[in-house]
């Protein structure tokens, strides 16, 4: 379960997912995502010490268009800092040469089906066949792409957009400001890409296991998160995630944040203050950004809750 709930927004790669998104576009919705309306507000921190201060906002990569989340508090948060920091460079998703290395890195001249065993391409074909795409859309890919593919497909089916998801709309709200990102997009193409194969099929695997929850498990999850559910966050999907599959929890949560704390610390050396928008997976848990910034000596206050 774990791997489907992570995959389906909270932090599975904004380049990987916004790319499958951006090469979804032109495929209609059919449904329209259910009306979600929250009582509290998104996760956010702030971390400071005597002269310096990060805010920490936790994102949900794709959402339905009629979600309510922004805030006053988010306001402040923008209106106060100086630079504004995002897993990748703003925009990538659309850059020609990106797109390319997700071909190189996504795609195979050996089918997915002669990866796959007679049950496993059963299984795949039943999901896609219930979300109504041919298992040709995913035959070219590598099984890690497809495990990708397969829920955002079913989000953009049920009316979940990209458009929509925190970070394209942040980056709006932040666009006058100094743009700084954590990790390139073949960085984060490679969390995947590097995977054994025989890893990347049991992720698949699971995916397509999990697949029966459907939208009521996605719209649980934008509610956990557009209400600051961090117990659910972190009980529900990282905790699950780490327990079930440790070597991926390594690789995707524990390893990236580390590395994004340490990138943190040296910005704080500085002064003044920084807005740094990442995956709401990413802020809750004892190895969570906010957990390690604070293991460091530095002040760290909830803003919403």
């Amino acid at each position: 379960m774990s791997l489907f709930k992570f995959t389906r927004s909270l932090g599975a790669g904004a380049m990987v997912t916004g790319l499958v998104l951006a090469g979804c576009k032109d495929t209609a919705a059919t449904d329209t995502a259910a009306a979600i309306e929250p009582t509290g507000a998104p996760v956010m921190y702030s971390v400071t010490d005597a002269d310096s201060e990060v805010i920490l906002f936790g994102t949900f990569h794709i959402l339905p268009e009629d979600i309510e989340w922004q805030n006053d508090a988010l306001s402040a948060a923008i209106e106060r800092s100086e630079e504004a920091w995002y897993e990748l460079p703003v925009g990538s998703e659309n850059d020609p040469a990106i797109q390319q290395l997700t071909m190189q890195y996504g795609m195979s001249q050996t089918p997915l089906s002669e990866r796959l065993s007679t049950e496993q391409n059963a299984k795949l074909k039943s999901v896609m066949d219930g979300m109504g795409f041919p298992t040709d859309a995913v035959e070219p890919m590598q099984p890690w792409l497809a495990a990708i593919s397969i829920p955002v497909f079913q989000m953009m089916k049920e009316g979940y957009s990209p458009e929509m998801g925190a970070e394209m709309q942040l980056q709006k709200l932040t666009g006058g400001k100094g743009q700084r990102a954590f990790e390139t997009a073949e960085q984060q193409l490679r969390f995947f890409a590097d995977m054994p194969e025989a890893k990347q099929i049991e992720y698949l695997e699971q995916v397509l296991d999990d697949a029966d929850e459907g939208m009521a498990l996605m719209d649980k999850m934008a509610e956990a998160w557009a209400t600051g559910d961090v117990e659910f966050l972190e009980n529900e999907i990282i905790g699950e995630m780490k327990r079930e599959t440790p070597e991926l929890y390594d690789v995707l949560i524990k390893t990236r944040n580390t590395a994004w704390a340490e990138t943190l610390d040296t910005e704080m050396k500085g002064e003044g203050v920084d807005f740094v928008a990442v995956g709401a997976g990413h802020l809750v848990g004892p190895d969570s950004v906010p957990a390690l910034l604070r293991a460091k000596g530095y002040t760290v206050t909830q803003l919403t809750e």
